[in-house]
């Protein structure tokens, strides 16, 4: 019988409700799209940037060489696959759902009905080669998305959903393996998981960065399940720190999404103010702007309406928009002690009314950065927890110190994110106690809430610090 995990993956959880929350308020009325119509000659030059911005992030061996196996190319093939699969399901299978992987793997009394499907699906999974492709998507070392066309916010979320349906199905299928007793497979569908995620890590959208982390969080809160579980020997805790290595090694600067996102917000600053004949004026259409901020506009407002006087201005907006997005990349450079005073994040409510468009697209960095923090601190807290145990595989017993783990098992010390220093480490009899400090700052010397770790990094959970054991 499967066990459950000790912990959901909050950081998981929490980043794809971002996600959700994102993709709601900026996606288009499906009858009234903003973007209709002829565009700027500025959206021309926007797709370019953002072109060779993607080209500058992969890694060396493949940089310019477009034809070179592409892994975005390739996922986007599956995830056709795995829609068509669900389709023709739904044509013989009446009512038919999407398959609910997470009763396999984070199996619950409410799931328990669902076991069996599940087990199908991954059967039907494997039979069509769907698992195999994700290996050939491991091997390809360039991810490019593909030039398009359109306003550039159009490339928000695009084949997200499918990837997360396939890392449901690889975590349903770590957890067989370890039920079976098959630990080196389950290690392999772990690497399968980091793979999928190394995708949209290469994305040049916060939303895809977001999506990419909880991919691998998800993948690691399994990794260190087992390992507390002692499931996993020697051999594959060997393997899983090369595949952390191999598949978040090369992972792009959050820069790169940044980048990415002021692209963006100028292309669509571009567009709002232009006519319907894609002609640049210093007004916005108030008919594309209030699809975007799903607001109601007067059935005969225009640029010359009031409404649009109390407005910024087209250049006023991308001069205040290439600033905002400049002191957002030096924030993210920084470690979370060092955000304050001019290298402080930049929050909507520093805007004021006349940057309506500019409180629309500017990201919550916050939130984003909060999750980069914190899937850094686990990353590290995972790569300890495999370096302890070889540690003690080797000498009989856990260290008194995480220092005694470099260079052995650690380069260096790892480091909590939250705080700037190393995790915190202490020996408790033959086991031991890691955690990082949370969102307080604080050492509350291991003191955790076990029930719901992530209110640690809550700002209700002051007191309290991010137990990993």
């Amino acid at each position: 019988m499967l066990s459950p995990l000790p912990t959901r993956s909050a950081l998981a959880r929490v980043i794809f409700a971002a996600v959700l929350a994102v993709f709601v308020g900026l996606a288009p009325a499906q009858d009234d799209d903003p973007f209709a119509g002829p565009l700027p000659p500025s959206n021309a030059k926007h797709w370019k940037d953002l072109t060779a911005l993607i080209e500058r992030a992969q890694p060396e061996a493949v940089r310019g060489k477009t034809d070179a196996p592409n892994g975005f190319v390739l996922l986007r093939a599956l995830g056709e696959k795995v829609e068509a699969e669900r389709q023709a399901r739904a044509s013989t299978e009446a009512g038919a759902m999407p398959y609910n992987f997470d009763a396999i793997a984070r199996p619950s009394p409410d799931t328990a009905g669902d076991v069996e499907a599940a087990r199908r699906g991954l059967e039907a999974y494997e039979k069509l080669g769907f698992f195999d492709a994700i290996d050939e998507i491991g091997r390809a070392q360039r991810v490019v998305r593909p030039a398009s066309e359109g306003a550039l916010i159009s490339v928000l979320l695009p084949d997200m959903g499918r990837a997360r349906t396939l890392t449901r199905a690889l975590a349903a299928r770590f957890e067989i393996a370890l039920a079976d007793g098959r630990p080196a497979d389950a290690v392999r569908e772990f690497d399968r998981m980091l793979i999928l995620a190394r995708v949209p890590a290469f994305g040049p959208t916060l939303i895809e960065r977001l999506v990419a982390t909880a991919i691998a969080a998800r993948a690691t809160d399994h990794l260190r399940g087992a390992i507390l579980a002692g499931k996993l020997g020697p051999a594959e805790l060997q393997a899983a720190a090369r595949s952390m290595v191999a598949r978040l090694g090369d992972w792009p600067t959050m820069a790169l999404a940044i980048e990415g996102e002021r692209l963006m917000a100028l292309d669509a600053i571009d567009i709002v103010y232009s006519s319907a004949e894609g002609k640049p004026q210093d007004r916005p259409n108030l008919r594309r702007l209030a699809v975007i901020q799903s607001m109601s506009v007067p059935a005969g407002a225009d640029e010359a309406s009031p409404q649009a006087e109390g407005l910024a201005t087209a250049a006023e907006l991308r001069e205040r928009a290439d600033m905002l997005f400049a002191q957002l990349v030096r924030a993210a450079k920084l470690p979370r002690p060092q955000r304050t005073g001019e290298n402080s994040l930049v929050s909507k409510e520093s805007l004021t009314s006349r940057d309506l468009l500019l409180q629309i697209l500017l990201p919550a960095m916050g939130k984003a950065l909060q999750s980069a923090d914190h899937f850094a601190t686990d990353c590290a807290a995972t790569e300890t927890i495999i370096a302890l145990e070889r540690f003690r595989a080797r000498t009989g017993a856990y260290p008194e110190a995480l220092a005694a783990l470099v260079p052995a098992e650690l380069a260096a010390q790892p480091i909590d994110a939250w705080s700037g220093a190393s995790l915190r480490y202490r020996r408790e009899g033959a086991s031991y106690r890691l955690y990082a400090v949370g969102l307080d700052g604080r050492d509350d010397g291991g003191k955790g809430d076990p029930a719901d770790p992530f209110r640690a990094v809550l700002p209700a959970g002051a007191g309290l610090d991010y137990v990993y054991r």
